[in-house]
């Protein structure tokens, strides 16, 4: 029991317990009251080691709070094993694919174990058979062209005829089994000169296209996609370049330059850098405000990193398909130009130089002038069909605005 002295200390007086009671004994063998205050109780109980019971004394034990914090740090336990799982997965993918032998971006849920697909697989030939069926048209005229681009590869195997050399004694005469499409004012055989004539308009054309995709594509992007200054000073040549017709521009570069098949390339190119800058600009203004990309520079990406992952990806199909508008009017331009004179020079055979060349039998052999004309048509209109198809396979909102 406790007792306090004069000057108004408790001190605890020993008591011995009765026998078989042992609810309370200390270290010393003594006993202490009930009444013991609950402050020296819980240091009492603390100095032995014995834990507190639950509800006597100070805050009481709630069972709640803890189970609320082992839930909680089994939730932070879960997430981090989720995130350390999310981290490691492209890694595994990368090891999958390097044993299967795949490139690291294939889907493994697509392709069998342990098989490659590489070249004209089973389901890649499903997938064109189903686009043909659906656009019988846009499937014509891509057969048409590669028709035309096989032809022009193989032109000096395929063309039964020199289309240089010339045959006086034969000359302008009708078609024949020999000739089946008869021969011109030097006696060259037409069929042979309109085989090896398509290399020099398509090599041209593509070439042409390729340079102004190249400096266009990047041109509009960087000036659609940092703005600024950059972009006032960069639209405003391309708006004084689309000031000019287009065989207009290219006619002055040539003159300037002179003529021939690498000034004609370079010019026919360079008046067609203002179709895909500004083409590549609108996409870059439209991309630049995606969720994607404003997340990817908030979580500290590079605007570089930013445009080589996330926007210009996303303009490849729009830039494609111009690509093929524009590879049509650069066969128109050629052509224009070599039969203006401009471009490829006699007696190298080309479309645009037989036209030139045919003209002065329009009325007695029109046929020898209908021959590259024809020629000219068909590629011109197969890659704008082509176009059109290319377009509803990449938007298909598009289709009944072409419809």
């Amino acid at each position: 029991m406790l007792q306090r002295d004069h000057r108004g200390q408790a001190r605890a007086l020993p008591v011995r317990h009765h026998a078989g009671d042992d609810r309370s004994r200390g270290d010393g063998g003594e006993l202490f009251p009930e009444h013991e205050p609950a402050c020296e109780r819980s240091i009492r109980l603390r100095q032995q080691g014995i834990r507190r019971p639950a509800g006597e004394g100070g805050a009481r034990h709630r069972p709640g709070r803890a189970h609320a914090r082992d839930r909680r740090a089994a939730e932070e336990a879960a997430r981090r094993h989720a995130d350390g799982q999310s981290l490691l997965r492209p890694f595994r993918r990368r090891v999958q694919h390097a044993r299967r032998g795949l490139s690291p971006d294939a889907n493994p849920g697509r392709l069998l174990p342990g098989r490659r697909e590489t070249g004209l697989s089973s389901r890649r030939l499903h997938r064109l058979v189903g686009a043909a069926r659906a656009d019988p048209v846009g499937a014509l005229s891509a057969a048409l062209l590669i028709l035309v681009a096989l032809t022009a590869i193989g032109a000096p195997w395929l063309a039964p005829y020199d289309p240089v050399k010339q045959r006086v004694a034969e000359r302008l005469a009708r078609p024949s089994v020999g000739h089946p499409f008869g021969t011109d004012d030097f006696g060259r055989d037409v069929l042979s000169r309109l085989i090896v004539g398509a290399r020099p308009t398509l090599l041209t054309a593509a070439l042409s296209v390729l340079i102004a995709c190249l400096i266009g594509s990047s041109v509009g992007t960087i000036a659609g996609y940092f703005g600024g200054r950059i972009e006032s000073v960069s639209m405003m040549f391309i708006d004084i370049m689309l000031s000019f017709p287009l065989v207009l521009l290219a006619l002055l570069i040539v003159a300037v330059l002179g003529a021939g098949l690498v000034n004609l390339i370079l010019a026919v190119g360079i008046s067609q850098i203002p179709l895909f800058a500004r083409l590549a600009r609108s996409l870059a203004l439209t991309l630049r405000s995606r969720e994607y990309v404003v997340a990817g520079l908030s979580l500290g990406a590079g605007q570089l990193r930013v445009l080589r992952r996330h926007v210009v990806p996303n303009m490849l199909g729009p830039i494609g398909v111009q690509a093929t508008t524009t590879m049509a009017l650069a066969i128109v331009t050629t052509s224009s130009l070599s039969f203006l004179g401009f471009g490829i020079q006699p007696p190298a055979p080309d479309w645009g130089v037989m036209v030139f060349e045919a003209r002065r039998f329009l009325f007695d052999r029109p046929d020898i002038l209908l021959y590259p004309a024809i020629a000219i048509v068909v590629t011109v209109i197969s890659l704008n069909v082509l176009t059109d198809s290319l377009l509803r396979l990449l938007d298909p909102t598009a289709r009944g605005m072409l419809a």
